[in-house]
């Protein structure tokens, strides 16, 4: 009898201290908050790898391919070329004091050598195809900037006359609002488009004509920093 009344006493003891020492123990951590996904950022990044651009040889391709953060510039084949009009091709830096190299029919190796050195000095690098095309009286935002496109009749054609159309391409941004470009032209069939690299968005304006005696493609573009809605042009 003794010995089971000690056994039991031995367990109730035991009992106890097991008890006020769970009391007593600290409270395991929780584990910590997953961290908030962050944000996507809202900036369009066009260029597609961390190599230099480089311009093919053969016929220029008339269109922005490249830009520079360090230069602040995208590098374009601008101009116009075609039949009733004298060709005038250049590879243009828009944004940029670097003067621009003047291009023939076709671009030979040479040429092609001296371009690159220029692209990989200012750390170019090759623009991808994500341009957004602008529809007339159809505003479009692209990064912190929007773009306007208005275009107008001025002039009805006639024997031997296309008609005159008016373009005008407004931007706002920063507060302000700016003339991009506004021309008339006779027979003109523009397409306007731009993409944003960081701070800045690159218009480009393609426009075929084709009148009495000519038939051309010509190419202009031009560099806006959004955050002071200033404009760059070649």
């Amino acid at each position: 009898m003794r010995s089971i009344l000690c056994s039991s006493l031995l367990l109730l003891s035991t009992l106890s201290a097991c008890k006020e020492k769970g009391q007593n123990a600290a409270p395991s951590p929780s584990a910590p908050p997953a961290p908030l996904a962050a944000a996507a950022p809202t900036a369009v990044t066009t260029v597609t790898s961390a190599r230099p651009a480089t311009l093919p040889q053969g016929k220029p391709a008339f269109g922005c391919f490249a830009w520079s953060a360090e230069a602040k510039a995208a590098a374009c084949v601008t101009g116009q070329r075609g039949f009733g009009v004298e060709s005038d091709v250049a590879l243009t830096y828009v944004g940029s004091s670097e003067k621009p190299t003047k291009l023939g029919s076709a671009v030979d190796a040479k040429t092609v050598s001296a371009i690159d050195d220029v692209l990989a000095r200012k750390r170019y690098l090759p623009l991808g195809s994500d341009k957004k095309v602008l529809s007339a009286e159809k505003p479009l935002e692209t990064g912190t900037v929007k773009l306007t496109w208005t275009e107008r009749p001025t002039r009805g054609g006639g024997d031997n006359e296309a008609p005159h159309h008016e373009t005008k391409v407004v931007a706002k941004c920063a507060g302000r609002e700016v003339v991009l470009l506004q021309n008339e032209i006779e027979g003109g069939d523009p397409k306007v488009s731009a993409r944003a690299v960081g701070e800045h968005v690159i218009v480009e304006l393609a426009i075929n004509v084709s009148r009495e005696g000519e038939n051309s493609d010509r190419f202009d573009a031009f560099v806006l920093d959004a955050a002071t809605c200033t404009v760059s042009r070649k």
